[in-house]
């Protein structure tokens, strides 16, 4: 066959091209979909419509070029069908289609207006008009409360994007396609993704395949593997570095307060990275979101490194167009009127967004200083550039010395000024952040003087010798395979490490003193899980999880969040949460769920005890209180039912209560304050605790949490042990975590027998429980330790670790992700709880029963006043 001269030849680098590229990028691709999982990042949804992508992908690699984007576009809608197809928790499609339908409906409305043969202004109105009825269902005044998943999606498609689309479509010479248009609104990510990057229209259509594969697909892992190395870093900032304004009590909390604030950006910056990543893999060759703003040597070069994609949308839409209609006043006026403007449009549409995310804007002191403050000082630099010339390095020749030192001296003093500036912003108010810089003193410069010192020596680093030495000539160019083939090679071994520090095994291998920081970057921990209070920043109010947001939550965790889920009060003791009384909720955690006049979710009971009465007081967390089943099946209320059923046995005329003290996530030290606080005043006859694996845990968490409160110590083996371990109030919750390991057995086992003497000292017997959860398989030695640690304490030990044995423990679970104990189960630890109560010689629940009948006074008594 002669050869075809309109096709070049295929040669062997071609061909081992062809199975390299996808081979190499689907390694990459593995390795970000592991770290995703054993991370956590983001929601479910998030990790999953990264693994649907990933997945699209591969086929959207070997397709024909004119198939590639109307293919990315069948992709999102997709996955936008998919993920937000939940009813109930479960997955729907048919709701599905009906969510993603009526946001493409309302979607293409939209795009529609914006191509209507009227003049620009005109179609500006009605949109305005448009987005105007829109925010009457945002309001909830129209729809019902299931049409809460659709309006922040909607939002965070439309309401900064379609503003660029008018604007490109009025100005572009040809229409664009529907493919380009459904691609650019309805990108994969955006549906789990509220806090997207302002895409600009005509870059995403000029930059689509423009550029061979392999150099856009490693671009685009470049930046994901860059951004989940933000997230873990984030995760660092959020639950070590982070205080509270309330916690800033001296110089060194306020220099650690500041310089947190900015560093909790790295949550955006790292997010914004990853999703651009992704739209790099389907051909999409964008700019980055965010370029070193850490290293920004002024108020202009951060404005311009902080968030591109941003700062080109109010160049574009806002800027340009001001600055030509105010050039009457000439070039200074128009460049000082044009930039006062878009920052006033700034500070505005933050409110915006706030609004159409969360339902609800604000607009307060700290956030109008922070914009006009940052106005300012980017004016100032505006009018210096503008008198001066703005200072570029664009040839060979580097850095003088001089240079170099003004750069560096520039940079600190810019990441000094923006983060003082961010502390501002994230203030709840202009009175609390002035109380906190009354506090300023010598820890304050010197920690704020070594954060700049490591600002200055990243300056030198990663500015300053790369523009003295990248200019130089290298010899000849390289294959263009080689610049690819060093960033895959770089991406792979930056991901494995990442991976690798996320497994227990090899954090073990590390200094003792590092291990808590490398758990919080992999797991998190519970300070960061609590982001978003009113505490924290603009960007983490965003993300953060309110009542109004349940159903969105409901789609992305793919999980139904019941309603009351925040019904528990703060109160100022280690118990830290209560349930109030007389709580009644239809679904909590899947099932009806009350609280008696005490708080306790039981039947109603006198606190005094009734004569010929025995009492038995039921003490644990989550597990005993019933989560997950209804009032009426948790094993308290069937073992007193079962008691009393068989109560003449034991003793002719004995009555059983059974009492449940129990709440969810109380540690033994939460316990011992329930016990004084509650139990005693109820006068039992046995306390039953039934411990959790996870008491040590729980243990260590809430005491660091009473210490941050200022709480007083309940016992003086605390202080000891505190003390022993270097733990004050003023400690980092990982750090506490970590000098508190060594100690953790003990400080269990004391507690413990704080726990037992509290009993007795009611008057009561203290009964330990080992009691599994049904998917819980502990090993012979974990059950071994627990068991004697509640029997050197002084309890009466019932193990029932069996009580599963012989049967398939998934019948006995429920669907929560932590496999709680269903309604079966509970009726079977009623009936194993009952043969050994009444058959253990050491609680002689016969004996008990027939004191209390002997303490009753006869039928015909009088009857007496107390």
């Amino acid at each position: 066959v002669p050869p075809n001269p309109s096709r070049p030849p295929v040669t062997l680098p071609v061909r081992l091209a062809a199975v390299a590229v996808p081979a190499v990028v689907g390694l990459q691709l593995l390795l970000c979909l592991l770290i995703l999982k054993n991370y956590r990042f983001e929601t479910y949804a998030f990790r999953l419509a990264f693994l649907l992508a990933a997945g699209g992908w591969v086929i959207h690699h070997f397709l024909p070029r004119a198939a590639r984007l109307p293919f990315f576009v069948l992709l999102s809608l997709a996955t936008m069908v998919y993920l937000l197809g939940i009813d109930a928790g479960r997955p729907s499609i048919p709701v599905g289609l009906l969510r993603a339908g009526a946001i493409v409906g309302i979607g293409g409305v939209l795009i529609g207006i914006c191509h209507l043969p009227v003049g620009f202004w005109a179609r500006a109105g009605l949109l305005a008009a448009a987005g105007a009825l829109i925010a009457v269902g945002r309001h909830r005044l129209l729809g019902g409360p299931e049409w809460g998943v659709l309006w922040p999606v909607l939002a965070a498609m439309f309401m900064f994007r379609v503003m660029i689309y008018l604007y490109d479509v009025s100005s572009a010479k040809q229409k664009p396609t529907l493919a380009q248009t459904l691609a650019y609104f309805f990108m994969v990510p955006n549906v789990c993704c509220l806090l997207f990057p302002v895409v600009d229209f005509k870059t995403f259509c000029r930059t689509h395949e423009d550029r061979p594969n392999w150099s856009t697909y490693q671009n685009g892992l470049r930046r994901i593997t860059r951004g989940l190395v933000q997230l873990a870093l984030y995760r660092l900032v959020a639950s070590v570095l982070f205080i509270p304004p309330a916690d800033v009590r001296d110089g060194s909390d306020l220099a650690q307060f500041v310089l947190a604030n900015s560093l909790l950006y790295l949550k955006v910056s790292g997010l914004f990275h990853v999703v651009a990543g992704l739209l790099l893999l389907f051909g999409f060759n964008l700019p980055e979101t965010n370029r070193r703003y850490f290293l920004a040597s002024s108020f202009t070069d951060y404005w311009r490194r902080v968030n591109i994609y941003w700062k080109d949308f109010m160049l574009k839409v806002f800027y340009y167009p001001a600055y030509f209609r105010l050039k009457k006043w000439g070039p200074t006026g128009a460049l000082a009127g044009a930039t006062c403007f878009s920052f006033f449009v700034t500070w505005l549409l933050h409110a915006y967004q706030t609004w159409w995310l969360k339902g609800e804007a604000s607009f307060s002191w700290p956030d109008l200083l922070f914009w006009s403050i940052l106005a300012g000082l980017v004016l100032v630099n505006v009018l210096w550039e503008d008198r001066l010339g703005r200072q570029r390095k664009l040839g060979p020749g580097g850095y003088t010395p001089l240079e170099a030192v003004v750069l560096v001296v520039k940079t600190a003093l810019t990441f000094a000024c923006v983060s003082v500036l961010w502390s501002l912003w994230s203030s709840g108010s202009v009175v609390e952040w002035l109380r906190m810089w009354r506090l300023a003193d010598g820890s304050t410069a010197a920690w704020g003087a070594a954060a700049m010192a490591v600002v200055m020596i990243a300056t030198l680093l990663l500015e300053v010798l790369p523009g003295s030495f990248g200019g130089k000539p290298r010899g000849p160019a390289g294959p263009s395979w080689r610049p690819p083939a060093r960033s895959a090679a770089g991406c792979t071994i930056t991901l494995l490490a990442v991976l690798v520090l996320a497994e227990p095994a090899v954090q073990g291998l590390v200094p003792a003193t590092l291990q808590p920081y490398l758990e919080v970057m992999a797991r998190g921990s519970a300070s960061e899980g609590q982001r978003g209070g009113n505490d924290r920043g603009y960007y983490e109010q965003l993300d953060s999880v309110r009542v109004q947001d349940r159903a969105l939550q409901e789609v992305w965790l793919r999980a139904a969040i019941p309603p009351g889920s925040d019904v528990m009060v703060r109160v100022n003791d280690y118990r830290h949460l209560v349930f109030p009384p007389n709580l009644r909720l239809a679904n909590y955690h899947g099932a009806d769920f009350s609280t008696n006049r005490w708080g306790m979710r039981d039947r109603d009971y006198e606190q005094a005890k009734p004569a010929g009465t025995v009492r038995i007081a039921v003490l644990g967390s989550s597990h005993v209180m019933g989560w997950g089943v209804a009032d009426r099946d948790v094993f308290d209320i069937r073992l007193e039912e079962r008691l009393n059923a068989a109560a003449d046995r034991l003793a002719s005329g004995v009555k059983f209560e059974v009492l449940n003290f129990a709440s969810q996530g109380w540690s033994p030290l939460a316990q011992l304050e329930v016990v004084e606080r509650q139990v005693k005043a109820f006068s039992p006859d046995v306390v039953v605790y039934v411990g959790h694996s996870n008491d040590s845990v729980w243990l260590i968490g809430n005491l660091h949490a009473g210490l941050r409160k200022g709480l007083p110590l309940p016992r003086a083996y605390l202080a000891e042990t505190l003390v022993a371990a270097g733990v004050t109030g003023r400690t980092n919750e990982v750090i506490a975590r970590g000098r508190l390991r060594p100690f953790e057995s003990g400080l269990l086992a004391r507690t413990y027998q704080a726990l037992a003497d509290a009993c007795r000292a009611a008057g009561a017997l203290p009964v330990g429980v080992f009691l599994p959860l049904p998917r819980e398989s502990a090993r012979p030695a974990e059950i071994a330790g627990f068991t004697r640690a509640l029997a050197d304490a002084g309890f009466v030990l019932l193990d029932l670790s069996d009580v599963y044995q012989g049967k398939d423990r998934e019948e006995y679970a429920g669907p929560d992700p932590g496999g709680h104990s269903n309604a079966k189960a509970h009726a079977l630890i009623a009936d194993v709880l009952y043969d050994r109560l009444t058959g253990d010689p050491r609680i002689d629940l016969a004996g008990l029963a027939r004191k209390a009948v002997e303490r009753k006074p006869p039928v015909d008594a009088p009857a007496t006043r107390e």
